[in-house]
Parts: C-alpha cells; sequence; structure tokens
C-alpha cells in the first residue's frame, strides 16, 4: 500500500473508531490528558502496523487491542503507579458530548461507574468492553485474545462483583441514615 493510501486509511479509522478509542483509553488511565497520549500512540501504532492486518472487517478489534495494551503499558509503567487519578471531570471533550457522558451525568450512573472503578482490571475491562465500547463476546474474546467461555465468566462474574458492592453500599448509607436518625437498623 502507498503512503497516500496508507494515510487515507489511517484518516478513516481515526474516523470510525477514534472515539472508541479515546473511551477505552479513558476507562483504563481515568485522567484525559493520558487518555490522549495513548489515542495519538494507538494511532501511530496502527500506522506503523498496518500491513500486518490481513482483515479489514478486524480492523475495531485490532485497534481496540492495541490500545489496550497500551493502556496496560502505562498501568505497568513507573510514572503512571506515582500519579494521583482524577475524578471524572477530566473526561475527553469529545467524551463529554456523548451519550456515555450524559448518562454519567447523573448520580446513579456516577456511582455505578465509581464502583466499577474498584474493580479489579480483569472484570472492569470486559464491563468497558462490552458496555461502552459495544463490542459482542466473540469481540471482546479477539481483543483479549481469549476464549469466548472465558469472556462470559468473566462478563458474569465482574457483574456479580459489581452486584455485591452496590448492595453492601447501600447496607451502609442504610446503616448510616440510621445512625444519623438516632434508630436502630
Amino acid at each position: 500500500m502507498d503512503e497516500e493510501k496508507r494515510r487515507e486509511q489511517l484518516v478513516r479509522w481515526m474516523r470510525e473508531h477514534g472515539e472508541a478509542v479515546l473511551h477505552l483509553a479513558y476507562f483504563y488511565v481515568r485522567d484525559r490528558h493520558m487518555a490522549e497520549d495513548v489515542f495519538q500512540d494507538t494511532f501511530l501504532r496502527v500506522y506503523s502496523e498496518m500491513d500486518k492486518l490481513r482483515d479489514e472487517g478486524a480492523a475495531k478489534t485490532w485497534i481496540l487491542r492495541i490500545t489496550a495494551n497500551l493502556c496496560r503499558d502505562r498501568f505497568r509503567s513507573w510514572v503512571y503507579k506515582r500519579v494521583l487519578l482524577p475524578g471524572d471531570e477530566n473526561l475527553p471533550q469529545g467524551v463529554a458530548a456523548s451519550a456515555e457522558q450524559e448518562a454519567v451525568a447523573s448520580l446513579e450512573r456516577r456511582r455505578l461507574l465509581d464502583l466499577m472503578f474498584r474493580l479489579p482490571l480483569m472484570d472492569r475491562e470486559v464491563l468497558i468492553y462490552h458496555y461502552y465500547c459495544e463490542l459482542k463476546t466473540n469481540e471482546i474474546a479477539q481483543v483479549l485474545r481469549i476464549d469466548s467461555g472465558a469472556v462470559r465468566v468473566r462478563l458474569h462474574r465482574a457483574r456479580r462483583r459489581l452486584k455485591d458492592m452496590l448492595r453492601e453500599e447501600g447496607s451502609a448509607d442504610e446503616r448510616r441514615s440510621h445512625a444519623e436518625a438516632g434508630t436502630d437498623g
């Protein structure tokens, strides 16, 4: 593929998959600037490895796999481990206008999102791919390079843990309100 076609292809993929890359990067690193860095690094790598992709139909999962790997590299990096992770006020501008951001604005959605970030990475990432990137089980399996059955198990486990966390938080809230009211729970 000549350079002009490579650039055109890259621009098309950035247009088609850029928002998903930015969302995914943000949900991994929880920092707008880092997510933007990952976005740039992702598409630099996509451009340099474009010839390795054999199936154009698999471009989205391939690009998201690159994004996830770059995010995991950041988690392992010395610098990232010493950075305090900010709250949702640092969402990228493109994310702020999305339907997901509007939903996150509600108190319940924010609470759920905060709880999701407390989950171990293995659980959190399948939820991110499924609910935020809207990937099917087999696509998640391709991105993570695991069996579809393992994806289903992880999704089930992550949902159960999230449900348990919601239940525990609700019980703690109820105990607090009883204590504040001076009644026994």
